[in-house]
């Protein structure tokens, strides 16, 4: 466990020292003020910080507003001359995990406080990974990583909004996996999911960081291309086909070779209307591409 004590006093620093010395498995690091105390945090984020609360810089609070610019989320201990309730209470108030004075820092108090304080870190950090997985989980398509259907119906009106405003295209693509029906067949359900989650990658690392992308139902894909022509889409997903058609999947019992049919619409000035006439066209270019043999990209034409 790592402990970065904040202080200016080496007398008082030697007797902290003392007292660590005695438990298993600290190391304890030591800034002697303020900035230097903030410094050390950007270069290795300790496990706890015990932090005198009159340094040469600034006092407590001084220290804990400014480090909610760094890192939060260690936890913090103020240590105090004298035993002021109030300051304790403003500091708790502040964001300190607790308060000590320094007559009362001996082996059985830090030891007790060092617990508690940490046991009260693990439970707020669990608490934030739940509530950040939660909020994935409705975003996000748990399989493939991309966003779900729902989110991506919310990014697409945005998207087309923004456009509208710049004048500016989009292109619009379905994607749909071919024979996905015959993969399952013969490799079962589980190399099925093995195939989505593998597309699911392929596209991470195709699109562009502005491209919104989604696993749109069942073995549909979809993506939005912002400031992108129909021409353009049509290269871009061009791109995609190839890379998926070069991919090998992993299977125990030899690797699953795929392929995608894409449709390409594009919405922009002079374009379509609607959000349901966007997706119907590149629907159409889709199923045209299906048609014509699929394993190919086919962009909406109204002839």
């Amino acid at each position: 466990m790592h402990i970065l004590c904040i202080e200016s006093s080496h007398k008082d620093f030697e007797t902290i020292q003392s007292v660590l010395n005695g438990l298993d498995d600290i190391r304890l690091s030591r800034a002697e003020n303020m900035a230097r105390g903030l410094g050390l945090l950007k270069q290795e984020a300790p496990d706890l910080i015990l932090l005198d609360y009159l340094l040469p810089d600034g006092d407590g609070f001084d220290f804990l507003r400014a480090m909610k610019e760094e890192d939060p989320e260690i936890p913090v201990v103020v240590l105090t001359g004298q035993g002021d309730e109030m300051i304790a209470s403003r500091l708790m108030q502040e964001g300190a995990c607790d308060c000590l004075t320094k007559t009362r820092f001996d082996r059985e108090n830090i030891s007790g406080c060092i617990r508690n304080v940490m046991e009260k870190a693990t439970l707020k950090k669990e608490i934030h990974m739940a509530r950040r997985k939660i909020s994935e989980m409705a975003t996000h398509d748990e399989l493939t990583g991309l966003f779900n259907r729902r989110y991506f119906m919310e990014a697409l009106d945005r998207e087309r909004a923004r456009a509208e405003r710049h004048g500016t295209e989009l292109a619009f693509c379905m994607i749909d996996l071919d024979f996905f029906k015959r993969i399952n067949d013969a490799w079962g359900h589980a190399a099925g999911d093995g195939v989505l989650a593998h597309m699911g990658r392929i596209i991470k690392e195709w699109a562009r960081q502005t491209d919104v992308t989604c696993r749109y139902e069942g073995e549909a894909f979809a993506v939005i291309l912002p400031e992108t022509s129909l021409e353009g889409g049509r290269a871009a997903c061009e791109r995609l086909r190839r890379m998926v058609e070069e991919a090998r999947v992993p299977w125990r019992t030899g690797p699953i070779q795929f392929t995608i049919s894409i449709g390409v619409s594009q919405d922009g000035p002079g374009a379509c209307g609607s959000v349901r006439q966007l997706i119907d066209q590149a629907d159409q270019a889709l199923y045209r591409a299906k048609e014509a043999g699929r394993n190919r990209v086919v962009v909406w034409n109204s002839e």
